[in-house]
């Protein structure tokens, strides 16, 4: 069974949730309900992250398959380094 992770920050603090993939595609299943039946609407959000270059691959690997979904945020990366290496 895969896992993923969501990072919530608040304030100071970084919880991490982790959840399977079964109860994601419960989740997906009854929010595209909702939407089809006019009870909810898919508002798009802004991700923006500074310091990208402080993450490491699997970081990018995350945000790749997040960017794949049909309710992907619009992502805008931001650094003060010109080029830089990937941490592994």
């Amino acid at each position: 069974m895969k896992s993923h992770y969501i990072l919530f920050v608040q304030s100071h603090y970084i919880l991490f949730v982790q959840y399977s993939d079964k109860l994601r595609k419960e989740i997906n299943k009854i929010v595209d309900k909702y939407i089809d039946q006019g009870i909810a609407e898919l508002v798009p959000g802004v991700l923006f992250i500074d310091e990208v270059h402080m993450l490491d691959i699997e970081c990018f690997t995350y945000l790749h398959r997040a960017l794949e979904s049909t309710i992907a945020p619009i992502v805008i990366f931001a650094t003060n380094r010109g080029r830089c290496t990937i941490r592994y």
